[in-house]
């Protein structure tokens, strides 16, 4: 067995790419059968064509086993991420236990601790007490106010209180339209308001919260999320809803303690394409603002993008959130109140599999006609690509081409440096050592 390819040299970007040196041009070359000597003997007494049909069987050997190497190395990625995982997984659920178990014994000693002092310690100010009779009434009048002082106290002093669910509703558009089908991400609990807070008192609450769930998620920065105008309004249940940039006009008598209750839940909606930001796609997709930033110009300059790396790594979920705000982006430039139509693509893994030819036909048809706004082409294997830029080609002298997110699981560089040349792809890699967020 001789060496397939060795590491190739580092890119532009500083990356080492995947692809390695071709065997052909490896000084360590041993032909699969006889020696270097044998087969220039061959070309000297042979026929020429017999010459030329043994270096293409070399040359599709050594393809077919570069190809299997590099799958071993993909494989080898995805086997190193799974124990990566498995390890913080690990370390994340020995914390947790650990708090749990502080958490535990500290109720258990402020319980032991309070019996002992109510058991020891008079107080002015009991709960249970017998209601004298009196013709004034005051008593009964003194009862209440101390029943309510000391019911409030032991609100306070529980650490298991009523809270309400706060959560941010996952919708780029940047509207205060909801849904009942949209994704949520819950951040934490408001404890229920008393009667003296304000809504703009509820306000600050909830940009505490969402800088706290940041600092969690990524400790040094806020992914470039201005939390004091990131929060555009929020929804109380299913009828309230507080609209920041007209407070006065929105927002009825009630106040916070008589709508804020615990069987609510306050939907918070992010900054997004109306407000030509993309606050409420960094906290969906979990990637800074500046990548985001370079992808959505990308896309919106060249109309096809592709984003390529190993297996496991995020492209799937940041290539459809792209696709999903893009849609909204696009909506809100032709003045549709619908966002534009999203088109799911999906070779099979074998080229071999029936469905092949009907979804290489599809997409074909798709670049023709130019009906569809957005085309998202996920999981595209190294094999597959000659077959993706073959409907490519085919469809070049289309007008009204769509928009075309693609991600390439293993790409070589050829491959890669063929589509930007040759098709028009913008291209995005995204490394293992590329992490969205610390903190995931």
């Amino acid at each position: 067995m001789f060496r397939a390819f060795h590491k190739g040299k580092k890119g532009k970007n500083g990356s080492v790419s995947d692809v390695e040196q071709s065997p052909l041009h490896s000084t360590t070359l041993h032909p699969i059968a006889g020696s270097v000597n044998q087969l220039q003997e061959i070309g000297s007494s042979s026929n020429p064509l017999e010459l030329l049909q043994l270096k293409k069987e070399l040359k599709t050997k050594e393809e077919v086993l570069t190809d299997i190497r590099l799958d071993a190395l993909d494989k080898a990625r995805e086997v190193d991420i799974l124990r990566e995982t498995v390890a913080r997984l690990a370390s994340e659920n020995k914390l947790l236990k650990r708090n749990l178990a502080t958490s535990k014994q500290q109720r258990i000693d402020s319980r032991t601790s309070s019996r002992q002092s109510l058991s020891t310690c008079h107080d002015e100010e009991p709960v249970y007490d017998p209601l004298p009779g009196g013709p004034t009434g005051s008593s009964s009048s003194h009862m209440s106010e101390r029943s309510y002082s000391s019911t409030t106290s032991s609100s306070k002093r529980s650490s298991n209180g009523l809270s309400t669910r706060v959560c941010i509703s996952l919708e780029p558009s940047g509207s205060l339209e909801f849904t009942q089908h949209q994704h949520e991400l819950t951040i934490g609990s408001l404890i229920q308001p008393q009667s003296c807070t304000t809504w703009n008192d509820i306000d600050l609450q909830l940009i505490t919260m969402l800088k706290e769930y940041l600092h969690r998620i990524e400790t040094d920065t806020t992914m470039g999320i201005d939390c004091d105008k990131a929060i555009i309004g929020y929804r109380v249940g299913t009828d309230f809803i507080r609209n920041k940039a007209a407070p006065d006009l929105i927002i009825p008598a009630q106040n916070p303690s008589d709508i804020i209750i615990p069987s609510t839940t306050i939907r918070i909606r992010l900054q997004g394409v109306q407000q030509d930001s993309v606050d409420g796609l960094i906290i969906e997709s979990l990637f800074p603002k500046g990548i985001l930033k370079q992808l959505i110009h990308l896309l919106g300059q060249s109309r096809r993008l592709v984003i390529h790396g190993a297996r496991g790594i995020g492209k799937s979920n940041l290539a459809k959130t792209l696709a999903k705000y893009f849609s909204y982006k696009l909506a809100s430039k032709s003045n549709c109140i619908k966002p534009e139509s999203i088109v799911d693509v999906r070779y099979p893994d074998d080229e071999k599999d029936k469905k092949f030819q009907a979804v290489q036909d599809n997409l074909q048809s798709l670049l023709k006609t130019g009906t569809t706004s957005i085309i998202l082409i996920d999981n595209v294997s190294r094999r597959c690509i000659p077959y993706l830029l073959k409907a490519f080609k085919s469809a070049d002298n289309s007008q009204d081409t769509p928009y075309v997110i693609c991600t390439v699981n293993g790409a070589l560089q050829r491959q890669v440096e063929e589509m930007q040349s040759n098709y028009g792809f913008r291209i995005f890699q995204l490394t293992n050592h590329m992490d969205a967020v610390k903190g995931f």
